[in-house]
């Protein structure tokens, strides 16, 4: 992802790495997010945005933001980022929830798997008890 080309090129301290991490930087950055501002996964050859939605590849942009402000002084990657976490914090605090509910919703559907795994195990233990076996 463009964070990781970024951190190499610095390292490289070639100027033309740079470059090329900020082509890739903006083109993403005009390409990819939806109208929210997330980022989407990736563009099909024939100019559709494939529209799925993984965390990282908005965290990645975030990221590259920072550090392309980091190596580059330019101000413009610093606003980019302050503006994408204040816009997404509820998107955010929403998928947190979600992961919540759903987390609550396994726990209670193993919960009732266990109880009904234990009265038939206690059930079979009973039966067996008062069968001889």
């Amino acid at each position: 992802m463009v964070s990781t080309e970024i951190i190499f090129s610095q390292g490289s301290k070639k100027r033309e790495y740079l470059d090329w991490d900020k082509k890739f930087y903006n083109w993403m950055y005009h390409n990819l997010p939806d109208s929210t501002g997330v980022y989407c996964n990736d563009m099909k050859l024939n100019g559709t945005v494939n529209r799925m939605f993984y965390t990282y590849n908005s965290v990645f942009m975030l990221e590259a933001s920072v550090l392309l402000y980091r190596f580059t002084g330019d101000k413009q990657y610093w606003r980019r980022q302050k503006n994408w976490r204040k816009a997404h914090i509820s998107i955010l605090v929403k998928f947190l929830i979600i992961i919540i509910f759903q987390f609550n919703r396994f726990a209670m559907v193993c919960n009732s798997a266990f109880q009904g795994i234990r009265g038939f195990v206690l059930c079979g233990w009973k039966l067996s008890l008062h069968s001889g076996y």
